[in-house]
């Protein structure tokens, strides 16, 4: 069962259910009484579904990681760098291509 209050606002969240139900992703959801409510896509368009707490396995959030996104910043500063190293070897090796 889930451990918040009832107009907890949870965001984008994945769902197990319980009994071979799957995995049901839901965007804006929330809780709502005794269910978990919100969009089967991120457009409101498709309407609302809600699943009763008591049918629900698990919940995944996804939530910010100071780390990784650190860790993704200098990976990525990392492959330009090299990447500009190469081409300004290639640009003053005076060989000609």
């Amino acid at each position: 069962m889930l451990a918040p209050e009832p107009g907890t606002y949870l965001g984008r969240v994945a769902l197990t259910l319980r009994e071979g139900g799957g995995l049901v992703e839901l965007w804006n959801a929330s809780i709502q009484s005794d269910s978990l409510v919100g969009y089967l896509s991120r457009g409101a368009s498709a309407g609302r579904f809600g699943y009763h707490l008591n049918d629900i396995a698990s919940v995944r959030r996804r939530e910010f990681s100071p780390v990784k996104t650190a860790g993704l910043v200098v990976a990525g500063g990392a492959g330009m760098a090299i990447a500009l190293l190469i081409l300004l070897t290639i640009a003053f090796s005076g060989a000609e291509y």
